[in-house]
């Protein structure tokens, strides 16, 4: 399994609605996906949130978050079969105990996993390429 988080393009806070820089990068996945479609099974979309609010809240932002991705990618070719979606709240975050806005806007992300037919080198030089590409155009 492969994972591409996304951190800076993602919604504004308390929001599922997708920025033009979310989208953006969103196309930028789906292309290079595509570009590759004979090595990979499935797309799992995971959606997390910070620990403020309720966790019911952050349940339901997280879901609506990861399908909001999830569409895009279908939108931009990739087969919604292939999509998974999947919503945590705030249950796994990368800083634990957040103290700064720095550590919430952390855990506010959306991660995308990708699962290969096979192990290979091609997807994960292909996952890699996304990661410079989106880090070098978002600097």
């Amino acid at each position: 399994i492969y994972t591409l988080s996304l951190h800076d393009a993602l919604p504004d806070l308390n929001s599922s609605e997708l920025t033009e820089r979310s989208v953006l990068f969103v196309q930028d996945v789906a292309s290079a996906f595509l570009q590759d479609y004979d090595l990979w099974e499935k797309i799992v979309v995971e959606g997390h949130t910070d620990s403020r609010g309720a966790a019911e809240y952050n349940q339901k932002l997280s879901e609506r978050r990861a399908q909001a991705i999830a569409d895009e990618l279908a939108k931009h070719g990739i087969p919604a079969p292939a999509l998974v979606v999947k919503g945590y709240g705030s249950s796994n975050p990368i800083i634990k105990n957040e103290r700064s806005e720095l550590d919430y806007a952390r855990n506010r992300r959306v991660e995308i996993k990708v699962s290969s037919k096979k192990n290979t080198r091609r997807l994960q030089k292909r996952i890699e390429k996304i990661k410079a590409y989106t880090i070098q155009k978002n600097s």
